[in-house]
């Protein structure tokens, strides 16, 4: 597996790329539209970096996509490290709980609360709320207006 597969299989779900064999599984590549589609999946997650939420959610060839259709893109948090994938680092612990909350939104969980502890904790840092909304919502944010 990899650093993001290891958050989706602690949530119960897994990644598309679970289901590639062969070459496209050794290079974790999904290699078409058809593939998506065939697999419908009911959420998908775009790594900043990678491809972003927006553009899958604009382009016409995956509108027909249950994730697309329900508005279940969403752009991965990646500030201040990646919380998923690259780097590996202790933002990993924070991907574990904003999944959670996102595939499960009635769980018992304060992402914000949680969020404001561990940058307390692990970088020595109070947040203000202002902060703590924005890297919360990172999922939200539009890279298009940055370009």
């Amino acid at each position: 597996g990899t650093l993001a597969s290891d958050i989706y299989r602690v949530q119960g779900s897994y990644p598309l790329r679970d289901g590639l064999s062969g070459a496209d599984a050794a290079e974790r590549t999904i290699r078409s539209i058809e593939q998506v589609i065939g697999w419908d999946p009911e959420m998908i997650l775009c790594h900043p970096g990678f491809v972003l939420a927006e553009d899958i959610l604009d382009n016409p060839v995956w509108q027909d996509i249950q994730a697309v259709k329900n508005g279940r893109v969403y752009n991965t948090p990646a500030v201040p490290f990646n919380w998923f994938d690259r780097p590996p680092s202790k933002m990993r612990l924070m991907g574990i709980e904003w999944f959670a909350k996102l595939i499960y939104p009635e769980i018992d969980l304060d992402l914000e609360a949680d969020l404001t502890d561990f940058f307390r904790l692990f970088y020595n840092v109070d947040l203000t709320a202002e902060q703590v909304e924005e890297l919360c919502n990172q999922h939200e944010i539009s890279f298009r207006e940055a370009q």
